[in-house]
Parts: structure tokens; sequence; C-alpha cells
């Protein structure tokens, strides 16, 4: 293990990138247009409806706009003021990675962990070009930190954290933030044989926070579209922006509809995994490679010095 100088030496001059990178000219598409759309917000005074040019916008929830427009208040309407909000969501990836690594593992692994996310491709280009993946990573992997903790101390406090790191996430891009989630908690309680954290009354709690935290964005979806069912959308009217986000909005990007369709590729994924993941991609795949092997090898039988947590929010 590096020693603690060289790694905040190592953190500080990662973070001088960050804030160097904040003073870029923002990119055209999706990070230029987002921001126009928060921009819209604080100059019409208008936090509950979401547009992309003349037309109403369905396809993602509000918080990264309601983020991005807080800091245009906050700070007035510059380039590095939209980029804030996804750098805030970034350090807080970074000390949610440090947190579940030492949880897991150890300090050590932890803090390379922490060293790793920063200086992946995907973040630092996520904070640069930033667009809705910044806040959905940083909050995604608090939530599975917190709710990690809460299946290995049965705490309050972490469920409810782990509940609001959701409910953000959902109400940053909708049900895959759910899935991302989902997915690998699922893996930890089945290899740990921990199914019997459901049957707990804080569960019904972390619902509750889950609920609450995201009320403002569904309400803003009912007040644009459930209350204007003449708003047409892609050709279609009466459309009703509280089903969409709970059930719609899985179907439409499977289907292409909205975000236009491509070839089908099976290796999408993964041939993505080896671009986002420099410069550790290699160390990557041979983890994947010894975690998935050892499992194997085990017959998956569990081991309280193990974790499939990674493996299974990787697969």
């Amino acid at each position: 293990m590096i020693s603690n100088s060289r790694y905040w030496s190592l953190m500080l001059l990662i973070v001088l990138i960050y804030i160097t990178g904040m003073f870029v000219t923002l990119f055209e598409n999706d990070s230029a247009q987002f921001a126009v759309m928060a921009m819209r917000m604080v100059q019409e005074n208008d936090f509950l409806s979401l547009f992309k040019g003349p037309e109403a916008y369905l396809d993602k929830p509000h918080m990264h706009y309601w983020l991005a427009a807080l800091s245009f208040k906050v700070f007035g309407i510059h380039d590095w003021a939209y980029r804030i909000p996804g750098i805030l969501a970034t350090l807080l990836g970074a000390y949610s990675c440090f947190g579940l690594g030492r949880l897991l593992y150890s300090q050590n692994v932890g803090k390379l962990a922490a060293l790793i996310f920063m200086t992946s491709q995907t973040i630092v280009l996520g904070a640069i070009d930033v667009r809705t993946d910044a806040v959905l990573t940083g909050f995604t992997i608090f939530a599975i930190w917190h709710l990690v903790a809460y299946i290995e101390k049965n705490s309050l406090l972490h469920i409810i954290l782990g509940a609001f790191g959701a409910g953000i996430a959902f109400s940053t891009k909708g049900q895959i933030a759910l899935l991302v989630v989902g997915l690998p908690i699922l893996c930890h309680l089945a290899y740990a044989r921990k199914w019997k954290m459901f049957l707990n009354w804080r569960v019904l709690i972390g619902i509750l926070i889950f609920a609450i935290v995201i009320i403002p964005m569904l309400y803003a979806y009912y007040h644009q579209f459930d209350l204007h069912p003449e708003t047409i959308i892609r050709g279609k009217g009466n459309r009703s922006g509280v089903f969409f986000i709970f059930w719609e909005q899985s179907f439409e990007r499977l289907s292409g509809e909205g975000i236009g369709k491509n070839s089908p590729d099976y290796f999408f994924f993964f041939h993505t995994f080896l671009w986002v993941f420099l410069p550790w991609t290699i160390v990557g795949l041979i983890a994947y490679w010894k975690k998935a092997r050892a499992l194997v090898m085990s017959k998956f039988k569990y081991n309280p010095k193990s974790e499939i947590l990674t493996l299974g929010g990787i697969t």
C-alpha cells in the first residue's frame, strides 16, 4: 500500500484536474443541452416543467436539472456552475467507494477503491462532460454502501441513508437506478444468506423514506403531463408522467423509442467496460476472473471473508 502522504498527494492532483475541467466550455449535445434546460428553469422561474427546445421533455426525471438550476441560482449562469453538482456527486461517489471497500475488506482497500474510482476514464469524463450520469453514479454508490451497511449492522440510520440515496438516484434517471442498486444488494443477500433482513420493520422505514424523496419528482411529472393530456410526446397525447417513470420508461428504452434504434450488439456492455474503466481495465478483468473462479471452485459456499456484491454488480 502506498504511503499516506503519497496517497493524498495523488488525490489532491486528481481533484485539481477536476477543478481545472470545470472551466472548459461545455461540450455540445447533451451537457450543453441539459445546461440550457436547467437555465430555462431559472429564467422562467418554473421548476416543475422540463423542455428540450420547444418540446416537453419526458425521458429523464428532474433531479439533475434541479441541482444544476440551484447551482445557477447560487453562482450565476456559468459553465463551471453547471458542473458543480456533478463534481460534488462524484466526490460523494469516491467517498462511498472508500466506505464500501472499508466495510467489505479494509481501510486500505477502501482508499484504493476511491483512488481507482476517481481516476477511471468515464468518471473523469463524466465530471467534465456532465450529464445525468455523474449524479446517478454518486448517489447509486452511496445507496449501495449504506444498504450493505444496514445488512451487516442492522442499523436504522444506514437504511435511511441508503433509501435516501436510492430515491435521489431514481429521481435522476428512473428505473435503471433501482436496477443498478438492487442487483448487487440481491447478490449480497443471496451469498450471505441474510434474507431475513428483508423481514424487519426498518425496511418499512426505508421504503417510506424512498417514497418521500421521490415525491417532488412525481409531482413535477404529474403537473407537467398528467394535468395536461393535450401535451404531445413523440406523436402521442394523453401521456401520464407518473405512469411513464414507473412503467413505460424501461419498455421505451428496450424498444429504442425516443433514443433512436441501433443494431443489436450483444457485447455492448463488455466493450464499453474496456474503455470506461481505463487505465484499470486489465486489473478489473483479472480481478473479475479471479473472483468468479474462486466462487465456482468453492461451489458458492459462503465465506465470511469474501463477497460477491462487486461480482454480481459488474455482471
